[in-house]
């Protein structure tokens, strides 16, 4: 049951809360003023209006004026209690209040809470590149631009541009929660490494879309899954060639892979509605495999000491799911659809916690 419904400007592509009951472990008390912040990933295409060309008609020149852009922002919203009108606290239930936005120029992707010793920042992959946003004072920077970043945005800061044919920031992963380690994919099949903001490595991990990324519970291991229905395996000391790639187990595309550092387990997600477990030790055969029924878009793990002991999954169409680990399978729980609505993002917060 959906018991409240926000409805935002553009297309909402991701969400996390801060602190997520996803994390393992950690001491939150200093960033306490940010519980239940809340951020929105969104995406939207915009073409120009037509009406307001200046080509008077040349079909060339409309071509660029047309031209799509790829515009977004992240929407921060607070967590907060409502109750009855007579204050009756057993009635409570939690309502998302806006608070801000960050404005990337850009179409967002995904976006994570990051943490420094004494900084909240949240990490977040755009069409233009990755940003950095500190969530004390608001301010952001791009660390790291795609080459069609300028014409998209109208403006730049950055650290490094890349110039080649134009694409895509699609996914990041930062190794323990820090921005000093980020790993960042992209829509033509490249991959980076930003070390203290700054790209060390970059290369071409697949032929197409790098939807997804992972660090392996290792700063120098790393997964990568794609579109062209493989996941491979890099070390970040030699990336000539992977040491582990896949290419049999999913038939659509790889969307999500995420690592139980535990169990030294690999978790896969595929547009061909499968979610597969495999050892970390051998990767051409998945140890189990869930079915979902539903394309897959996000993965999250949600843990009982070390055990991964639910899944959350966003199923595309098939809403936002829980599957329950019992006797060692995960089985499905519970879950939400929003009409005929997409699930593109999922998360969770444990209240109590507060």
């Amino acid at each position: 049951m959906i018991k409240r419904k926000y409805n935002l400007k553009y297309c909402c592509d991701d969400i996390c809360v801060f602190p997520s009951s996803t994390w393992l472990s950690g001491s939150w008390e200093k960033f306490s003023p940010s519980f239940g912040l809340t951020a929105i990933s969104t995406y939207q295409l915009k073409v120009p209006d037509e009406d307001h060309r200046k080509d008077d008609g040349d079909p060339s020149i409309g071509t660029h004026h047309g031209e799509q852009k790829k515009k977004g922002k992240v929407f921060l919203y607070r967590l907060e209690e409502d109750t009855t009108e007579d204050g009756d606290r057993s009635e409570m239930s939690p309502l998302l209040k806006y608070h801000s936005d960050i404005n990337f120029r850009s179409g967002v992707l995904q976006s994570s809470y990051l943490f420094t010793h004494d900084s909240l920042l949240l990490g977040s992959v755009c069409v233009n590149g990755f940003h950095l946003a500190h969530m004390k004072d608001g301010s952001h920077h791009l660390l790291f631009a795609t080459p069609d970043g300028r014409n998209n945005s109208g403006m730049i800061h950055t650290i490094h541009i890349l110039q080649c044919t134009p694409f895509l920031g699609l996914s990041f992963d930062a190794f323990d929660a820090s921005p000093d380690k980020v790993f960042v994919t992209f829509s033509n099949g490249d991959v980076c490494l930003l070390v203290d903001g700054k790209a060390t490595q970059l290369w071409k991990a697949h032929e197409y879309h790098v939807w997804t990324c992972t660090f392996n519970g290792s700063e120098n291991v790393v997964t990568t899954g794609s579109d062209d229905c493989s996941f491979a395996i890099w070390d970040l000391r030699t990336t000539t060639a992977p040491s582990e790639r896949n290419i049999r187990s999913h038939s659509q595309g790889v969307t999500a892979v995420k690592f139980d550092s535990f169990r030294q387990q690999l978790y896969t997600a595929s547009y061909d509605n499968k979610i597969r477990i495999f050892d970390a030790r051998n990767v051409q055969d998945p140890l189990r495999t869930v079915d979902v029924k539903s394309s897959i878009w996000r993965l999250k793990f949600l843990y009982k000491g070390t055990d991964v002991n639910e899944l959350l999954v966003a199923a595309c169409d098939g809403g936002a799911q829980l599957f329950k680990k019992i006797n060692d399978e995960f089985i499905f729980d519970k879950g939400i659809r929003n009409g005929n609505e997409l699930t593109y993002g999922i998360d969770a917060i444990d209240l109590l916690s507060r």
